[in-house]
């Protein structure tokens, strides 16, 4: 568990759609007895948000229609390229050397069909 080796200079992200995952909010408990920052991205009042240092709050609505892929899923996946693009024009140059390595490494998994998408 990658939150039993967090560090102060760690910050953690945890996410639950219900917020009452307990591997998700023992996971947010353990990085922090490690002096670790810790992000939910959950529904405002659960028990994962209480225990966060940071809330951003996420309340999904699911239609229950278990044959179409749910709308909770493309939602977190959107807030995780937001954070993740976030984090790297805030770390600027310092992150660009790995940017570089991850686009040429995907490159080459690529089949040489310019409609598809990078690493398709």
């Amino acid at each position: 568990m990658y939150a039993a080796v967090a560090t102060p200079d760690t910050t953690l992200i945890a996410f639950s759609v219900s917020g009452y995952a307990r591997s998700v909010i023992d996971a947010v408990q353990v990085a922090q007895q490690y002096g670790a920052t810790t992000i939910a991205i959950t529904p405002p009042d659960s028990a994962l948000a209480k225990v966060a240092d940071t809330v951003i709050h996420f309340q999904s609505l699911e239609d229950g229609n278990i044959y179409k892929p749910t709308s909770s899923r493309y939602a977190l996946l959107s807030i995780v390229d937001m954070i993740v693009t976030s984090v790297a024009e805030t770390r600027g140059p310092r992150v660009l050397e790995n940017l570089r390595r991850i686009k040429q490494s995907v490159n080459t998994l690529k089949v040489d069909d310019p409609r598809l998408p990078l690493g398709d």
